[in-house]
């Protein structure tokens, strides 16, 4: 369960890695985007905790759920209900659980 938890945890980090690159790309930072900077590290950071202070499998997969449904509101994107985002959060952490047992 551990090792699920810091490969959730990379996966996040990535995400705002990905999201920085443009703000980056030139080393030349305005103020403004200094801010979104700060912002998107803010929020990983938000985010990274949530993920590692999870107990048990459901608390991961309630915490991805929680996450994934607030960066697609961030965005603007519709049509995908909490529910949906569960049943994809609890099959992704299944088949990433199994993965660990099958290396063990």
């Amino acid at each position: 369960m551990e090792t699920l938890i810091i490969i959730v945890i990379t996966f996040i980090a990535g995400i705002a890695v990905a999201k920085l690159i443009p703000y980056i790309k030139d080393f030349k930072v305005t103020s403004e985007e200094k801010a979104k900077v700060q912002e998107i590290l803010i929020d990983t950071a938000k985010n990274i905790l949530e993920v590692a202070n999870t107990k048990d499998k459901e608390q991961l997969i309630l915490a991805i759920t929680n996450i994934t449904y607030r960066e697609l509101e961030k965005e603007n994107i519709k049509g995908f209900t909490k529910k949906d985002i569960e049943l994809m959060a609890r099959i992704i952490v299944d088949k990433l659980e199994a993965l660990f047992k099958t290396r063990n």
